[in-house]
């Protein structure tokens, strides 16, 4: 059992702004950049064809895409429906992963259900990403796969294509497809920025970027990100580091070697989105304080509004080590009308007469009966601790404990040769791993559930501290992947 408090725990991390605090809000760059070194030919050092440059982006707009067969085109020469999301954008709207930005593209959306798919063991980046209104199955990176949630913080841009083109391009997909291309470095000139963000519910992002030209053949550039945060509802929670390391080498004009490696974790406690009714018939009056030896008419318990319980094995902490069997108690349950009136619940004492009506089960706050508490006046009445639901009211735990975690990594090699003006050679592999726990119990086994205890004793005949309390129960379930 878990009796849910509606006091969030805060979770500022005090340590890490007083170290922030002496950076500026906004971006700071500084440049130099060496002179070109031609090779033994005089060649200047060109871009391959393999390779989107985003320095020819111009704030909001993309020039070029990979989108043609992988090899650098044009938007204009692309015959796909096309559309990108550059870093200013990322950068201008405050957008931190691929599935913000998806929403930000024509005809894309974000299906995150009713907010559990995280709690599943499943990255909304991954599962929930919808093209012309069809999923667009597994995002890419730099045209691989990539399993886990793509934050921005080491992103040049997001590209979407979409259509029935979208399948003969890029990874291929019925409604689309969704590549994310990452920050390369660069030899050519040195930069850093730095970014510190503070927002609403105690959202507090760090993000670095470091670019050094070691020479005009050899960079490396590294990218940080630090993020965390709650969210409008009670005791939820994010948060998110992970850092990302690139190196460029050019020995020759014709000749190119990258490498990168990315190392990134997230976790996050999050709730349902409703809470469901399982209290609105009780009576305010019937309690229990062990099994009767007499037992209730079926009339009796629908007046009462509750009902006999199955099989209920139960562990909570104020228990001990000991598991609890709960079989043969009664449970409080929401109102629903029965054809046969002396088996109908009740509102207010009110028998309902509505044929096939019923909100057991159904959302808390969605109907208010012209009167708020009208729905629950005697749960009020009956309960001194239960409080009517508000949207930000949730049942999750108040310790720190996340409902999902999402472990990633990222290893790419790639070589690239020019033989001449018209043929080229690349070589690429890439290595990625996410590993994502979910805790599907709070989502779909009970967390949304709704009761108020009436028994006063537990099983074994010790005192409930919990009797007249609300509550719910869920069966602890994880799913790894």
């Amino acid at each position: 059992m878990n009796y849910p408090t509606t006091a969030p725990i805060p979770r500022q991390s005090f340590a890490l702004l007083a170290v922030l605090a002496t950076l500026s809000f906004t971006p700071a760059r500084a440049q130099t950049a060496p002179a070109p070194k031609p090779d033994a030919a005089g060649d200047a050092v060109t871009l391959t064809p393999f390779t989107v440059s985003a320095e020819k982006d111009v704030g909001f707009v993309a020039a070029s895409s990979l989108a043609g067969g992988r090899i650098a085109t044009a938007l204009k020469d692309t015959p796909v429906a096309y559309s990108v999301v550059t870093a200013e954008f990322l950068e201008a709207f405050n957008l931190t992963d691929v599935a913000e930005a998806t929403q930000w593209s024509v005809n894309s959306t974000v299906v995150d259900a009713d907010g559990t798919n995280r709690a599943f063991g499943t990255s909304v980046g991954n599962g929930g990403l919808r093209t012309r209104g069809v999923s667009t199955g597994l995002p890419t990176r730099n045209f691989f796969p990539y399993i886990t949630t793509a934050d921005s913080y080491n992103l040049d841009r997001v590209d979407y294509g979409r259509g029935p083109n979208a399948v003969l391009y890029g990874a291929g997909g019925v409604g689309g497809t969704v590549n994310s291309v990452t920050k390369q470095a660069d030899p050519s000139k040195n930069f850093q920025s730095a970014r510190v963000q503070v927002g609403s519910y105690n959202r507090y992002r760090f993000t670095a970027d470091v670019n050094a030209a070691l020479n005009p053949q050899f960079a490396v550039r590294s990218n940080v990100v630090w993020d965390q945060a709650d969210t409008w509802r009670d005791n939820e929670w994010k948060d998110r580091y992970g850092a990302h390391l690139a190196a460029t080498y050019k020995p020759t004009a014709r000749l190119s070697f990258r490498a990168e490696a990315e190392y990134g974790k997230s976790r996050e406690l999050r709730g349902t989105t409703s809470l469901r009714d399982r209290l609105s018939a009780w009576d305010g009056k019937t309690t229990f304080s062990a099994i009767p030896t007499t037992l209730p008419t079926n009339a009796e318990l629908a007046a009462a509004g509750i009902v006999r319980s199955g099989p209920r094995f139960v562990r909570n902490d104020t228990f001990g080590s000991s598991v609890l069997n709960f079989e043969n108690r009664y449970v409080t349950k929401g109102a629903a009308q029965n054809s046969t009136l002396s088996l109908t619940n009740q509102i207010n004492g009110v028998p309902i007469r509505t044929s096939g009506f019923t909100i057991n089960n159904q959302a808390m706050i969605d109907d208010d009966f012209g009167v708020p508490a009208d729905r629950y006046a005697r749960a009020i009445s009956g309960s001194p601790f239960f409080r009517l639901p508000k949207r930000e009211s949730t049942t999750v735990w108040t310790n720190k404990l996340p409902s999902f975690t999402e472990l990633g990594k990222d290893l790419a090699l790639v070589a690239n040769y020019k033989f001449g003006d018209n043929l080229f050679l690349e070589l690429a592999g890439d290595i990625n791993q996410g590993d994502a726990n979910g805790q599907a119990g709070l989502a779909r086994r009970g967390g949304q559930d709704i009761y108020i205890d009436i028994d006063s004793t537990l099983p074994g005949g010790g005192a409930n501290p919990y009797f007249k309390h609300a509550f719910m129960e869920f069966m602890e379930y994880q799913n790894l992947r």
